[in-house]
């Protein structure tokens, strides 16, 4: 994994934790669906969904597949590897060679998002309130990215596992 320190916290996590802060709906993990995860606008236009239905068509390319409302899963690992859409928006540079089927890329991937958040939230002017908000909503938020990762992989069967 690449060093933390020179990277920047991807735009999509940004903007995602920002628009759930005040959700309700992320205090309980258990009970959570991609329905209650509001997605913000693509700040870039190949970020976006694509769809006809105009209402969300400007939203950003979640982390899950879209194709689910009800549990947040992928259809395979493929769809967060290196070159993908969804590697670019929601991975990036904190993990390069990111390789789902790797339980250790996984958690370093979820540490790494964290570390990030932590930096990016340092540089910020909110209040301390505020800024623990946004780390808890951020938490919730990576703990289920990382867990679906993990989902998908059971659901593979753990090929290629290492």
């Amino acid at each position: 994994m690449k060093s933390l320190d020179m990277e920047e916290m991807p735009y999509a996590w940004v903007d995602l934790v920002s628009r759930n802060v005040n959700n309700t709906a992320l205090a309980t993990m258990s009970t959570l669906t991609p329905m209650d995860v509001n997605l913000p606008d693509a700040r870039n236009i190949n970020d976006a969904k694509n769809t006809p239905n105009q209402s969300t068509q400007n939203q950003i390319k979640p982390f899950w597949d879209g194709r689910w409302n009800k549990e947040f899963k992928l259809d395979n690992l493929g769809q967060v590897m290196p070159g993908s859409p969804k590697h670019s928006i929601w991975i990036g540079e904190i993990s390069p060679n990111f390789n789902p089927r790797s339980e250790l890329d996984v958690v370093q991937l979820e540490y790494g998002l964290r570390v990030k958040w932590v930096k990016h939230l340092e540089g910020e002017n909110y209040s301390s309130e505020r800024k623990k908000e946004l780390y808890n909503t951020a938490n919730t938020l990576f703990a289920v990215f990382g867990k679906m990762i993990f989902l998908t992989i059971l659901d593979e069967g753990g090929v290629n596992e290492q």
